[in-house]
Parts: structure tokens; sequence; C-alpha cells
């Protein structure tokens, strides 16, 4: 058996050597290739049959690359040989680059048969890594023979010794020191949550239920937005869900029996089919936890975040819900009146009377704002602020042959060197089947060879802003200029954490820090200066008059607390969610809601667990939001001092929080950059206590 077993190691390392031999004289591997958007638009599949030739050649190879590390002798490992071609495997392989173009492909192709197969193919992608990859007990056993071997008689890097660490013990959660039979429940249970993920999401994707309504219902709404509403042949007025769709109306529309109509569909989207997926899913997640030795799910789903602990993240967020409350009622009592205490709001209807109460207290409206804001002049006004700021040079170029026609890009250089950094695909305008919300989604990560050398980060920047009319530019709500400058800060964070291991380059960090540096970026824009840099009213050109900006200002903490509360509900629910195998939705939901916003209507028929779509991705830990943004209000407070242009302080805090990406643990970044252990108390003034 043994001389059989023998004969197999030899003849997979004679076919790797012949391949890697053979591959050498021909095609570069995707990571070497795509380094510009013409090799991209090259590589990217136009048709069904082109992404499954690419996911085929990409598995192969994928299946190769293991079977070199785990042939490797033993005693002849190191970290080049084993540890290296791991993290390659897993972050620039060309199976893992095509995992995120098919993504790309999902969220953003116009052809329905390649978005559904690029939706299959990721998910097989997915399944692959599980298996092969984190599920592997031989790929296991050959890095913790390095690990238990040779990487005690070598010197490395912390962060080299780093990522071995998080390795191993992402193995252990993985179940690879369990037995065999445990290992398969757990590699099923790890394929299932996965499929039932992507059909979570599927299913929010898919939405496509719409009401339909007379122009007397659309009272208050602005004429261009109606005009570019689709009709039925009777002439009514067809009103979807897409999310800025949804916002204009519950914001301007003053008929509230379409506010009503809208809302109770928007948070019954993907109701039914939804709510079997998610208990199917919090079941199985319950299951897999409890296998490799943890109370539930958002105990497993937390411990090797930030936060560490369920408890320290319900501590923070009922500290946070307690301290709010009172500036939460106080906000809610201004807004609408003493009528408040006695009578719960509409949920329906707090957005339009917010609305209303700014135009009437603060004399701004919002639609009228957006003049001052067309979509090209206010995106150039962002990219120089990001050039000043971090020392960067953006250049304007076209990106054709790409998944639409409508596309862009900017290409990323050092100002000071004049090197390429990367590549931005804009993809800003909305269209049937895409995306409906704003993300960043790396293509190609930020690496930085073990010479010094590096290729040009690849990524996009997707959202769903209005188009131009007859009479008017492009025009931003300024809740879109936000949006931008968010997903920007991402694509800057993916651009300079250029880092020498792979897995851990630029967002590739703690998710309960991932938002920290898009939600620091958005500070900017309560700056009188930036505003002005970021304004121009489409006809005049002249920016934001100081007196309008000085409004602005005011609404800082407007309903700061009604925000933060709001978030924190949503966090103690995904979390609250994760912590039992059978949870009651419907109960648990009801509960937070109406205990922790007293002042709300709860509607009974409200199934927004359906649609809450951060449950896939983040899991149990939708807290990163508040908690990423105790930490950006803090360093925002200490780069203010220095000038919110100031490139010196934009180069350190870069060099400092953003190169390392994910190789250095979060604290020890803010430790080093802060000077001192990060502190709560911006973000308690921010919301106004």
């Amino acid at each position: 058996m043994r001389v059989i077993f023998f004969m197999i190691i030899l003849f997979i390392i004679a076919f790797c050597f012949a391949y890697f031999f053979k591959s050498s004289r021909g095609e570069k591997r995707l990571y070497n290739r795509l380094t510009s958007l013409d090799a991209l638009s090259k590589v990217l599949p136009r048709s069904v049959a082109e992404l499954k030739d690419m996911h085929s050649k990409a598995t192969y190879q994928a299946q190769i690359a293991i079977a070199q590390i785990i042939a490797m002798p033993h005693d002849k490992r190191t970290y080049a040989n084993t540890v290296q071609p791991f993290d390659e495997l897993a972050s620039i392989s060309d199976l893992a680059l095509l995992c995120n173009i098919t993504e790309i492909l999902e969220h953003l192709s116009p052809d329905d048969t390649l978005r559904e197969t690029a939706r299959t193919v990721a998910l097989e992608i997915k399944n692959f890594f599980a298996e092969q990859v984190m599920h592997n007990p031989e790929l296991f056993k050959a890095f913790k023979a390095y690990v238990d071997g040779n990487s005690s008689n070598v010197s490395l890097s912390d962060a080299q010794r780093y990522f071995i660490d998080e390795t191993m013990r992402d193995f252990e959660r993985a179940g690879l020191l369990l037995p065999a039979d445990k290992q398969a429940q757990l590699l099923a249970l790890d394929k299932e949550i996965t499929r039932l993920c992507s059909e979570f999401s599927k299913n929010i994707a898919d939405e496509q239920r719409t009401i339909t309504v007379p122009r007397e219902a659309l009272t208050g709404l602005d004429e261009q937005f109606i005009g570019a509403l689709k009709r039925t042949q009777t002439g009514d007025y067809i009103i979807g869900l897409d999310y800025p769709t949804y916002t204009a109306v519950l914001q301007n529309c003053a008929v509230e029996d379409t506010r009503k109509q809208l809302a109770q569909l928007y948070q019954n989207r993907a109701y039914p089919a939804n709510k079997q997926i998610l208990e199917q899913l919090l079941a199985k997640r319950f299951e897999r936890a409890q296998l490799v030795g943890f109370q539930n799910y958002a105990a497993y789903d937390l411990a090797n975040q930030m936060a560490q602990t369920p408890e320290t993240v319900e501590q923070f967020l009922k500290n946070i819900l307690m301290r709010a409350a009172e500036k939460e009622e106080q906000e809610l009592v201004r807004i609408l009146g003493e009528s408040v205490l006695q009578e719960q709001v509409k949920p329906w209807n707090l957005s339009y009377l917010k609305e209303q109460y700014k135009k009437e207290q603060y004399a701004l409206d919002e639609t009228k704002l957006s003049d001052y804001f067309p979509m090209e002049k206010t995106i150039q006004g962002l990219i120089n602020i990001y050039e000043q700021f971090f020392g960067l040079k953006f250049v304007k170029i076209p990106a054709l042959c790409l998944w639409h026609d409508e596309l862009y890009a900017l290409e990323a250089y050092d100002a000071k060197t004049n090197t390429l950094l990367g590549i931005f695909i804009l993809d800003l305008y909305p269209r049937p089947n895409k995306y409906t919300h704003a993300a960043h989604s790396t293509i190609v990560p930020a690496v930085k060879d073990h010479n010094g050398t590096h290729l040009p980060e690849i990524s996009v920047v997707m959202a769903n802003f209005p188009r131009a009319t007859a009479e008017t530019p492009a025009l931003l709500k300024r809740d879109n200029v936000k949006t931008f400058f968010h997903e920007f800060g991402h694509a800057i964070h993916a651009l300079l954490g250029r880092t020498a291991i792979a897995s851990y380059s630029g967002t590739s960090v703690k998710l309960d820090f991932v938002e920290m540096p898009s939600q620091m970026l958005e500070e900017w824009l309560w700056n009188p200066e930036i505003l002005r840099m970021v304004s121009s009213h489409y006809k005049t050109g002249e920016p934001l008059p100081e007196e309008t900006i000085q409004q602005i200002l005011k609404l800082k903490q407007f309903d700061a607390a009604i925000f933060v509360r709001n978030q924190a509900r949503y966090a103690l629910l995904s979390l609250q969610l994760h912590q039992e195998q059978n949870p009651d939705l419907d109960a648990i939901l009801r509960d937070i809601f109406t205990t922790y916003a007293p002042h709300i209507w709860f509607d009974p028929e409200n199934h927004f667990y359906a649609n809450f779509g951060h449950l896939t991705g983040y899991s149990a830990r939708y807290y990163g939001y508040l908690w990423s943004k105790v930490f950006a209000l803090d360093l925002f407070g200490e780069i203010e001092k220095s000038g919110l242009l100031d490139t010196a302080t934009g180069r350190r805090y870069a060099e400092t929080i953003l190169a390392p990406g994910g190789t250095k643990p979060a604290q020890l970044l803010l430790q080093q950059f802060l000077g001192r252990e990060p502190r709560i108390d911006a973000f308690i003034k921010d919301i106004g206590l």
C-alpha cells in the first residue's frame, strides 16, 4: 500500500513539473495578464461556453497547485514552497480571480443567461475552495508540517507569522482537528450554507414586484422623477422597489397611501421564500458552530473578530441604545411634535415628515440641493480631494468592451513617482437586473511581490445614480454624494492596502474593521471647504451658498440618534438570530423593534429579515458598521487637526492604517496612528450626547 502511495506521489510531482514547464512557455496565469482594461476585456467571458471553459481550466490549475503543495517532502518545506503557494492559491490563482469576475458578472451583466451561469459558477468555486482547500486534511497536514517543523528554524516577518497563525486557526475552525466523520459533516454543512446564502441573495436581487398608482397619487414628487417612471397601457405609473425609487417616494411623496403601499411591499421583498431559506440557514450555521465547539454561531462568527464575543457586542449595542434613547425621543418630538409620545408614528411616514421638517425649519429641500451636485463635476471634485489628501493622481479613461457601454474608468497613480497603482471601473447608472444598491468589489487585489514590484489593482465601484434628463444633467442627492465618497473610500483602501501576503491585501481585514476607512472619509462632507469643492450649480457653476452650507452643517445631529439606534437595532437583530438553532424570526424582529423603537409603530406584516441582505455576508457581524464608526470618528478627529487636505497626514494615514491590509491586528494599527488606545468619546459627541 505504501509503495502504491509513493508511486502516486511521484506521478503527481512529475505531472506538476511537466505542467508548469509547459505553462511557462505558454499562456501566463490571469494575475500576470490582467494589467490593463484592455487585458481584462480580452479575458472577460462573453458567453456561457467561455465562462464554463475558464472555470474548467482554472479548477484544473488549482488542483495541480494543491497537489504540488501536498507532494513536497516535509523536511524540504519552506515558506516559499508551502505557505506562499497556499496564499496565492486562495487569493490570486486563476480560480480565485475567476470567482471575483463571476461575482461582478452576477451583479452587473445585462445578459440574463450569463448572469445566472456566473452565479452557479461562483457557487461551484466557493464549494471547491471549501472542499479542496479549507477542508482538505492532506493540505492541512502539509501546512501543519511546516508550522511544526521548518518554520521554527527560519526568520519570518511579523506579517508572515501572523498569516500562519491565522490560517492555522482557520483550519481548526474548519474542523480539521476533528475525526473524519465530523469533518465530512462540516464540509457538507459548509456547502449547504453557501448554497442557502446564494439562494437568499438571489431572491432579493430577483424581486420584481411593483405598485401601480394614478398621477394624483404622486403629489409632491419631482416632475423629472415622475417623467422617468414606466407607465401602464392605461396611463398609471409603475413604481419599483429599487433603492433610489423607494427612497425618493418615501421622502417626498405627499400621498400617505402611496408611501404605505410601497413601504409594505419593500419590507416584504423576497418573502415568504426567504423566510424558509433563512430558517434553514440559521439552523445549519448553529449546527456547524456546535460541531467545532462553540455555543452558537454568533460565538463562532465573532471569535476571530476585533470584538471576539457576542457578550462584548451585545453590551456595546445596548449601551448605545440606552445612551441615545433620550436623544432619539427628543429628535422625534422636535420633528413630529409631542403627539408622538402618545401615538406612534407609522414607519412609512417618518422619512417624509423628516424631509418636510428640514424644508420648513432649515429651508433645505434635498431635491433642489441636487442642482448643486451635477454628477460629473461632483465626482471630479471628490476625486480631487482624494488626490490631494492621499498624494494620488487619477486619469479618466474609457472602459470599452467590458459588460456595458456606460462604464468608464480611472487610472490611479502615485503623484510623486507617477507609478500606476491601479484601475477603478465605475458603473454608476441603474439598469434592469443590475445590483440595486452601491458597492465596491475587487477583481485583482493589490499585491506587493517579494522583490518589491507590483501589478495594478483592479476594482469596481457600482452605484445607481440618477440619469440625465432632457432638461438637466445627472444630478446627485447629498446622500448619493456620500454614497460615492464611501464606496470610493473602499476602492482607495483596496488600492493602497498593498501587501506581500495576497490574502490580506486591501480590504481583506477583520469584518468589524472593514467599514472604518470609508466611514471616516464620509466625515469630509461635513466640512465647509469640502462642500464648496464638490458643489457646482449645473446652470451657473456656483458652489453652494455659504448660508446653505451652514444650514447643512446644522443637520449633522438633526436625526443622529434616530439613525444610530436604528443601526443598533439591525445589529442586535443579526446577533440574536445567530444565537439560537431555530429562532422565531417574527418574534425576535418584533421584540427588538417594539422594545428599542417604542415611538415607531411596528407593522405585524413586516418581514424585514427576508431581505436583510447582510445576513449572508455579515451574518452575526452587522454590528461592524457601528463598531467601525467609533474608530472612524476617533481617527477623523486626529486627522482634522492637520487639515483634511494635508498630504503628509494623508500619506501617514495610508501607510499606517491602509498599507498593512489585514497583516496586522486592527487594534494595533489604530494604536500606531493615534499614539494611544482608541476611544468612544468622538462617537458619543457626534450623536449629540
